[in-house]
């Protein structure tokens, strides 16, 4: 299954991250911009999801990983009832970029997650607190995600 994931510190540092970083020297440093993401009913809950993130963060690029942190903030809008929450996802994190393609993903503090049916604790969303740890492969896929920590079911809360 392709990797969407979110994973603080915002949206967009998925997709950013997968730029392979080519940096020697010092890092860069970029901004990391806000998105909005809508999921079908199904997709990661039982109802159909919008989710907006906030950011005042940004990325430190280096050789071979980047640092995400900043402050980051999202509201997910189950779309059926228009019931939302609002939280900080802050991280940070660090990406590590492996040689055969694959991505270490870990950091503390508020994060967001979202899984598809077929990743490690199936479909659903959950706001996360503590130590993660993500593995995802070369193809995109999560082949682990490891929480040292607490969890909210973000599905649940808002279905």
């Amino acid at each position: 299954m392709t990797r969407r994931f979110i994973a603080a510190p915002l949206a967009a540092a998925l997709a950013l991250a997968l730029v392979t970083p080519a940096f020697a020297g010092g890092p860069s440093r970029d901004p990391v911009p806000g998105d909005e993401l809508h999921f079908a009913a199904g997709d990661v809950c039982t109802f159909p999801v919008e989710m907006i993130v906030e950011s005042h963060a940004y990325v430190l690029t280096f050789e071979t990983w980047q640092l995400f942190t900043g402050f980051g903030a999202v509201t997910v809008t189950n779309e059926w009832t228009q019931d939302s929450l609002h939280a900080n996802i802050s991280g940070p994190a660090k990406y590590v970029y492996e040689e055969d393609g694959s991505i270490s993903i870990s950091g503390g503090g508020p994060w967001l997650i979202f899984n598809f049916a077929g990743d490690p604790w199936g479909a659903g969303m959950w706001l996360t607190a503590g130590r993660i740890h993500v593995e995802i492969e070369a193809d995109e896929t999560m082949s682990s995600l490891t929480l040292l920590g607490h969890r909210t079911d973000v599905c649940a809360r808002l279905g």
